[in-house]
């Protein structure tokens, strides 16, 4: 995967690379490869404190598991790696010892294994590769694995980045003393090897001058070698600025054979700006092109000579030039110096990469600017061209509209770990500050604000991994995400699933993470508005302490801290007089008292201490009770503590749970509460009782649940009566109580305290039945029908008065409340219950509709007769659910038997059917199989006429119209043949073949194929009459309806398809040409699959058959050609077939 630049992205951003691991030798040989430029075999001196930690470390002598050592450009890491392998061989310590590397995924081995045993992992320059985050996951677990990283001091925090994602802890982690300057013994020596015996008096003064670099000490000891510099001439600190300008000449100088040594410098210069590149990409060589004025050819002439001369190098990742230093040094003279491709300031300088490159460009370029230090830069370059870098980003971000904004957002992601606090300085931008094109943007545009906002959680995921920028990336996700009502699921960037993520002991978090995110809920639930959003901070909390028993000990002391902090926050806003953070609270406690339930884990056991923090949480939620005035909160509590009081597993939980949930405050709210949280009849299972033994009747004792239940709702309903609310005031106290219940998070339901209070009070339900009717919308609208029911007994006029008025006012809330229930009251009717059905059949809202549909389910079981007088008035247009739960009803109540529907009330169903979408489905097809064996004249209609409703343009292929049936066709028309009618079809079927509509031609084949049965010879005359009399619209339908023919029909009629091709010749070349190819597609099998099923005769036996007709037909005639070509279609394929034949004899 590559940016829309072309230029690979770091190995930070999910690229696909190959890992491979080199021993010792092989990492030696590709490390100091022959042929660099200014590469020379030093012998290793000094250091020595280093390598003997390096050495400690990979004997397992040390608890870390990784360690970092850390160096700039040419202080000589690599070769400090090469002396680690040559003492570990000495020392023969037992550790194998395996040098990993990036490798392109076709060079890469199969799968990568680690080394069985214990083994030491080094990875040189893991700041730029893959193969850290790769390995590392695998090894998590091999206790026997350690790691040695070298990076330059910009991969640091890359690194960092990954051992949190990872999961390391800071002990798991040694860093190790960063490489600096050799001794001035050291450095001494250094010099004296690299000028040799000629030069050798100026070691003393080149080390100086060098102060220690061990690659300007190689480089400046080259060029005195070669008399390009001398060291008495220079003053302290300009050798090594010298020595890289010099030697960054002399090579341009040894490349300049292959083309224009100008050329060179600025491929040099782009290739330093924009890498690892890709140098065969073609929008880098289109934008290198135009930005250095040179043709193509002389480009990737430059790029050759500098890959010979060992400059610029090619790896996994892309091109880069070597060595490190050589390369700051090409850079920071690009972006900095007098002359070369880019001039000007450093901001106009980017904006023609940008220009060249596109916006992207700015990413390579900020990363390569941030890992800046070589020898050669002045202290502090490198961070200030990355801070007027990114004001030029924050300018150009801040400037673009919203679909550049999100562009740019997904590039500069990659920067996240490396640029942590600069990144989020511009997230926070970018949050504050609209894009400035919003107002002008179109309906229909993929990109807004909202688009710009999703950017940025990837970003804060990243900056969040870094423990110092982790309390404000977390303020950031918790603005972006309070009110973000995306599902969770689908979009792992979402603000709260970050949050939640990185709270989760799913995996281990370094030291400081949970704290920071636990000290961060604090701050959030600070603000006045807290528990206002859409989320709540307490669900962070939540994740925290939601993973029960895992990863747990008796010994865990911080892991017991933090969860005291965390229940200490829960128990805050359990106090709170704010309502919803009151119940936010309690649900907190509630979930941690449930979660684990003392059980085992898999192979782990809870820590003994569970139970006594679950001992503690029962005192928290008793204290919120008391402190608390509010009935709702008093009904969490007591909810709480009742479930915590029936689950628990120990004893003493239990007991003390029991003991809590009875010094909980009760109050007639209470009671309201838990009466509208009891389960009704239906969710019990005992729909389908008659109202006389529902629980609360009296008539019928129940188990002790449903006692109690019933005693509740008795209770409310006579405090609630005896208040003397009027209905309305009534009404309206039952729907506010719904809706706190919903706002607690409990699933209130009113049917059962409806039901009780139908029962006990028919006439104070019928009154409060009125009170919701003249108020539709309010939360007991959808359970006006529960007030109906044992009214329905006590007063059959008043119930049937109102459910009348309730149809007549078409409210869609309270007819779809009748309609669900109305199968169950057509069993016991009353005498306006069946217009009342008709009336919501017919409803104007769809789900009400359907929801009708049901009752005649029931309906149709007990009185049949009723059941399909009221089907035939039902819409079938709207979809064929419709169809089906209609055809269902009637198939359960045995319609679809001889003599149950009478051959007009058929014809009623197939007239609804033409308007319907599709005749999809088990219980229409068995329907139309009925119907098709008593009327299949009517039957063929039907689809007859549904194809001319295509045909005649009143409906449209985006409406997903299907005129026939997607199977069993043939057999529905099975009786057709017996019908003197069936010609007289058939011709009606030919005539919609002439539609220019190629799917309405194609359902008039496949009807006429199923209803002529596969083209039986009675059947040949309704094709001949248009054949022999015909004109070019005809012929062309005729040769559309031939496309379902089997392939043998040809040749069986010769006589008819002779006279067809002959009439079409004469009509016209593209009357004949129609004609000849579908008549060629029935020929060689090549028609539609479905009908056309291709002959299993062998590609011999078409040639002979055509060869044959085409011998009984007239000389040169366009008949006889056309059966000349299928022969040599089949002689063609005869051919091809021997060819396979004889490839697979000589396949090895």
């Amino acid at each position: 995967m590559e940016t829309t630049l072309g230029f690979p992205p770091p190995p930070d951003a999910h690229v696909e690379h190959g890992v491979a691991l080199l021993g010792p030798s092989e990492f030696e040989a590709s490390a100091l490869a022959a042929g660099r430029p200014f590469q020379e075999t030093l012998p290793f001196g000094g250091r020595a404190e280093i390598l003997a930690a390096l050495v400690d470390f990979a004997s397992a002598r040390s608890p870390a598991r990784v360690a970092v050592l850390e160096g700039r450009a040419g202080t000589g890491k690599t070769s400090l790696l090469c002396a680690l392998a040559d003492a570990l061989a000495a020392q023969r310590i037992g550790t194998m010892l395996r040098f990993a590397t990036d490798v392109t995924v076709g060079t890469a081995p199969p799968t990568t294994r680690l080394p069985p045993g214990p083994c030491l992992l080094v990875i040189d320059d893991a700041g730029r590769k893959a193969a850290p985050a790769t390995l590392l996951s695998m090894a998590l677990e091999r206790r026997d694995v350690r790691f040695v990283f070298t990076t330059r001091p910009a991969g640091q925090p890359r690194l960092s980045a990954l051992f949190a994602q990872v999961g390391l802890s800071t002990d798991a982690v040694r860093v190790l003393p960063a490489l600096g300057a050799l001794s001035p013994t050291e450095a001494e020596a250094t010099a004296r090897h690299v000028l040799g015996d000629d030069a050798r008096e100026h070691a003393t003064r080149l080390a100086e001058l060098a102060e220690g670099h061990p690659f300007v000490i190689t480089l400046a000891g080259q060029l005195v070698r070669e008399g390009a510099i001398h060291p008495v001439a220079l003053g302290k600190g300009e050798l090594a600025a010298c020595a890289l300008d010099r030697g960054h000449e002399l090579l341009l100088l040894r490349s300049a054979a292959a083309g224009d040594p100008k050329l060179l410098a600025g491929v040099l210069a782009l290739v330093a700006i924009l890498a690892p590149v890709r140098t065969s990409d073609e929008r880098f060589l289109q934008g290198a092109g135009d930005l250095l004025g040179c043709r193509r050819r002389d480009l990737v002439s430059a790029l050759r000579a500098l890959e010979a001369a060992g400059v610029v190098e090619r790896g996994p990742h892309g091109a880069r030039i070597v060595p490190g230093s050589l390369s700051d040094h090409a850079l920071h003279r690009a972006l900095v110096g007098p002359s070369g491709p880019l001039t000007g300031s450093l901001e106009e300088r980017a904006r023609a990469l940008e220009s060249r490159f596109g916006a992207h460009a700015v990413v390579p370029l900020l990363r390569n600017v941030g890992e800046l230090d070589g020898p050669s830069l002045p202290d502090g370059a490198a961070a200030e061209i990355v801070a007027a870098l990114f004001r030029h980003v924050r300018g150009a971000v801040e400037a673009a509209s919203s679909a550049d904004r999100c562009r740019l957002l997904g590039g500069l992601r990659e920067l996240s770990s490396d640029h942590p606090a600069a990144m989020l300085d511009l997230a926070a931008a970018v949050l504050r500050s609209p894009a400035q094109s919003e107002s002008t943007r179109g309906a229909g545009a993929l990109f807004s604000a909202a688009s710009v906002l999703y950017e940025l959680p990837a970003i804060l995921r990243r900056v969040g991994l870094h423990l110092a920028h982790l309390p404000r990336a977390a303020d950031l996700l918790w603005e972006l995400g309070r009110d973000d009502l995306r599902l969770q699921s689908p979009h792992p960037d979402h603000p709260m699933r970050v949050l939640r993520e990185l709270a989760s002991r799913a995996s281990a978090r370094p030291l400081g993470v949970h704290e920071a995110l636990l000290d961060a809920v604090d701050r959030w639930l600070a603000a006045d508005d807290a528990h206002e959003h859409k989320h709540s901070p307490l669900d962070v909390l939540d994740t925290f302490l939601a993973d029960g028993a895992v990863d747990a000990g008796p010994t865990d002391e911080r892991r017991r801290a933090l969860r005291k902090q965390a229940l200490a926050t829960l128990a805050r806003c359990a106090k709170s007089s704010v309502r919803r953070a009151a119940l936010s609270g309690v649900s907190g406690l509630e979930r941690v008292l449930a979660d684990g339930s003392g059980l085992s884990l898999g192979d782990q056991m809870e820590p003994g201490w569970r139970d006594e923090e679950r001992l503690g949480i029962l005192t928290m939620l008793s204290a919120a009770a008391e402190g608390s005035t509010d009935a709702l909160v008093h009904f969490a509590v007591a909810d709480a503590l009742r479930r915590a009081a029936r689950r628990a597993s120990s004893a003493e939980v239990r007991a003390a749970a029991e003991a809590a949930a009875g010094a909980v405050p009760t109050s007639t709210e209470r009671r309201l509460y838990e009466a509208l949280t009891q389960r009704s009849p239906a969710q019990r299972g005992l729909i389908d009782l008659p109202p006389s033994e529902i629980p609360g009747s009296g008539e019928v004792e129940r188990g002790g649940a449903e006692r109690r239940s019933a005693d509740t709702c008795r209770a409310v309903v006579d405090e609630m009566l005896a208040c003397g609310r009027p209905p309305a005031e009534t009404a309206a106290w039952l729907g506010a109580a719904l809706e706190a219940l919903a706002l607690a998070g409990k699933s209130g339901s009113p049917r059962l305290l409806l039901h009780v209070l139908s029962r006990m009070h028919p006439a104070s339900a019928a009154a409060i039945c009125e009170a919701v009717m003249a108020a539709p919308d309010s939360p007991l609208g959808p359970h006006v029908a529960s007030l109906l029911h044992a009214l329905r007994e006590a007063s059959p006029d008043r119930a049937e008065a109102l459910v009348a008025r309730i149809v007549a006012g078409e409210d869609p809330t309270l007819c779809a409340s009748l309609a669900q229930v109305f199968h169950r009251w057509v069993e016991k009717p009353l005498p306006g219950d069946r217009e009342a059905l008709r009336h919501l059949l017919g409803h104007r809202d769809g789900f009400v509709r359907r929801a009708a549909l049901g009752a005649l389910r029931t309906l149709a079981r007990s009185s049949p007769r009723d059941a399909v007088d009221l089907a035939v008035g039902v819409d079938l247009s709207e979809g064929p659910e419709v169809a089906e739960a209609l055809f269902g009803a009637l198939d359960a109540g045995g319609l679809f038997t001889e003599g149950a529907l009478s051959e007009e009330e058929i014809i009623l169903f197939l007239t609804r059917l033409g308007a319907a979408r599709s005749l999809d489905g088990h219980s229409t097809m068995r329907f139309l199989h009925h119907a098709g064996k008593r009327l299949p004249e009517d039957v063929t209609g039907l689809f007859i006429e549904r194809i001319a409703r295509a045909a005649s343009g009143i409906v449209a292929v985006a409406e997903e119209y299907e005129p026939l049936p997607p199977e069993g066709l043939s057999t529905i028309l099975s009786g057709l043949s017996r019908s003197p009618e069936w010609l007289p079809l058939l011709r009606r079927v030919r005539h919609l073949a002439r539609a220019r509509v190629g799917w309405v031609r194609f359902h008039a084949a496949r009807l006429f194929h199923d209803a002529s049965r596969s083209f039986a010879l009675p059947t040949i005359e309704v094709l001949s009459e248009w054949v022999q009399e015909g004109g070019e619209a005809e012929l062309d339908a005729v040769s559309a309806l031939l496309e379902e023919a089997p392939p043998t029909f040809l040749f069986a009629h010769l006589e008819l398809v002779a006279t067809l091709l002959r009439r079409a010749h004469a009509a016209g070349e593209a009357s004949f040409e129609r004609v000849r190819s579908a008549l060629f597609s029935v020929v060689t099998g090549q028609a539609r699959p479905r009908s056309g099923i291709r002959s299993d005769r062998s590609e011999a036996l078409l040639r002979s058959q055509a060869r044959e007709a085409a011998s009984r037909l007239a000389p040169r005639s366009p008949e006889q050609k056309f059966f000349e070509s299928v022969a040599k279609h089949a002689e063609a394929r005869i051919a091809e077939e021997d060819a396979g034949q004889d490839d697979e004899l000589f396949d090895l």
